[in-house]
């Protein structure tokens, strides 16, 4: 195991993942020069036809985006996003205001959260994860085990460690192999960073209780603290 020690200050930023072909109108055609700067142009198209501008990843090369840049018009294609989902409705449906008995349950937006030291990103969501996954780097970073075991990122996950007096975090594959250096953080840098990134994500219940009060007004609060993991 390489272990990579790191002692810059850290970041835990929730991230919300905007999948292109959620947003196109159409049916995407990805560009076959795949290429970092052509797939964020055919990101940015993408974005454009749900009328979202402006954004940029968190993590180039990637389509996360930072939960506090989303603009209004980001957060109000979302809620769309997942109200589609739950309808089964096709990206090109007119949506209707539902009646005001309707149950709408939408579940946490899907993204999670990247681990930053000065900027560089250590530890990256993957597949089947979402703004929920702060309570699971909140238990680790409360109560860290002494041997390795699951700090779930999505899948494949990570595998984390309390190691004397410091904490070790390893990204593996489907089959539990390393994925790059192991991690060695100190805790309380680290619980730190857990503790702002709920802040943060906090923060943006105001701004999601107004989008949701637009499509169902009676359950906005609700919708909101959903979609941000916070129920």
């Amino acid at each position: 195991m390489t272990l990579r020690q790191i002692d810059a200050p850290l970041r835990l930023v929730p991230v919300v993942s905007l999948w292109p072909g959620d947003f196109a109108l159409t049916e995407p055609q990805w560009p076959e020069d795949r290429s970092p700067q052509q797939r964020l142009r055919f990101w940015r198209d993408c974005l454009a036809d749900s009328g979202i501008h402006d954004l940029s990843p968190a993590v180039p090369d990637t389509f996360l985006v930072a939960l506090d840049e989303l603009t209004s018009a980001a957060r109000r294609a979302l809620l769309q996003v997942q109200v589609r989902r739950y309808l089964h409705c096709e990206p090109d449906e007119p949506l209707e205001p539902p009646d005001a008995g309707l149950l709408f349950e939408p579940g946490p937006l899907g993204g999670g959260m990247v681990l930053f030291a000065e900027g560089e990103p250590l530890i990256l969501p993957t597949c089947c994860v979402g703004l929920e996954n702060l309570e699971d780097w909140e238990l680790f970073a409360a109560s860290p085990p002494a041997s390795f075991e699951m700090l779930w990122t999505g899948h494949p996950w990570t595998m984390a460690r309390s190691h004397e007096d410091r904490l070790e975090l390893q990204p593996v594959s489907e089959g539990r192999d390393p994925l790059g250096p192991c991690f060695s953080l100190a805790r309380g840098p680290l619980c730190e960073a857990v503790a702002a990134a709920r802040v943060t994500i906090e923060s943006q219940l105001e701004a999601f209780t107004s989008v949701a009060s637009e499509w169902q007004p009676a359950q906005a609060d609700t919708i909101a603290r959903e979609l941000l993991g916070l129920v």
